[in-house]
């Protein structure tokens, strides 16, 4: 018989499942190229509160291969800048001189700061660190390379590199703010759900889909299934109605393929049925499970496929209701709620 609610020991199961994803939508990455074929990654995140109960924002600047030769013996400098938009270059501050942190020798001549990268001919390849408190962080930073011989490098096709540091940081909260509205709602529903255990993703997929003039929408997308049924909820930020177009297929590169109506555990008219039931599942669809094989304890066979057929029914329980309509042979069409 099914346990009835869940207590808070519980709820971290649900933060345990989106915990990767959680992660890394706290960081943010840009990819430079820069001349000679080079190319550089910056890696933004926000930092937990220090012993001086501040955020700081940390940026890392590693390159994703050799800088130089072997042979060549260079030493390699990233001169830098800060400002209030891309196009402005100051010096940092002597308040943000002496509270910046970095993992390699940062100087200060006139109008930059310049840190030196270490071993830039090795492999792996070269990594620095900057650190800022949260509340000093710039706008913007300008920066570009060059060499103890003053040999520059700069982005590919000329000019200076530029990081929209506030931007970047704003993206990162967003992203945060959207997962934790659904771990949110996810938890809720973990604590009333009626059953024996928490009803967890096996996998979480975020994407952000560009609408143009700055316009984003995020979407995240959870996949539940065993052997008898599988269920796709799909969370979105867009202010806007949205209707999902959907399909199935073989492989990522497959034509889409549409199940057939009878498959679908959402459609009106498919009841729940008890978890108590002992009725065969297969009324929505749902394949039956595969025969014992030889060898095979069958009280073990048994509970296996008992435990198949209740994970099915509570997948068809809770995503049952959401309505799909054909929209030719190959595609149906849902109304997010």
């Amino acid at each position: 018989m099914a346990q009835k609610g869940h207590t808070d020991a519980e709820a971290p199961d649900v933060r345990q499942a989106f915990a990767p994803l959680r992660a890394q939508a706290e960081e943010t990455a840009v990819t430079f190229s820069l001349e000679g074929n080079r190319q550089l990654k910056c890696i933004l995140r926000k930092m937990p509160q220090n012993a001086n109960n501040q955020k700081t924002v940390e940026i890392i600047f590693a390159f994703q291969g050799p800088v130089f030769a072997q042979h060549e013996q260079k030493q390699l400098f990233m001169h830098w800048g800060v400002g209030n938009h891309g196009h402005e270059w100051k010096g940092l501050s002597e308040e943000l001189q002496k509270s910046l942190r970095s993992t390699s020798e940062t100087t200060f001549p006139w109008g930059a700061a310049e840190t030196a990268f270490p071993s830039p001919s090795s492999s792996p390849p070269p990594v620095v660190t900057l650190s800022f408190p949260e509340a000093q962080a710039p706008a913007f930073i300008s920066f570009l390379f060059r060499t103890q011989f003053h040999e520059w490098i700069r982005q590919q096709g000329g000019g200076n590199l530029v990081l929209p540091v506030h931007q970047l940081l704003q993206e990162n909260e967003q992203q945060t703010a959207f997962l934790d509205t659904i771990i949110a709602v996810k938890t809720d529903a973990v604590r009333e759900k009626d059953a024996s255990r928490p009803l967890l993703p096996e996998d979480i997929q975020y994407w952000k889909v560009p609408l143009g003039s700055g316009v984003d929408i995020q979407l995240v997308a959870l996949t539940y299934h065993n052997a008898m049924a599988a269920a796709l909820e799909i969370f979105s930020d867009s202010p806007a109605a949205l209707t999902l177009y959907w399909s199935g297929a073989c492989s990522p590169h497959d034509s889409w393929q549409a199940p057939s109506p009878n498959s679908l555990l959402g459609q009106p008219g498919v009841g729940c049925q008890e978890e108590s039931s002992n009725a065969p599942y297969g009324d929505a669809g749902a394949p039956a499970p595969p025969a014992a094989l030889d060898g095979v304890d069958p009280e073990r066979e048994k509970a296996r496929r008992e435990k198949e057929k209740l994970d099915a029914q509570r997948i068809a329980c809770t995503f049952g209701g959401f309505a799909s309509y054909p929209q030719d042979d190959k595609a149906y069409w849902t109304q997010f709620e």
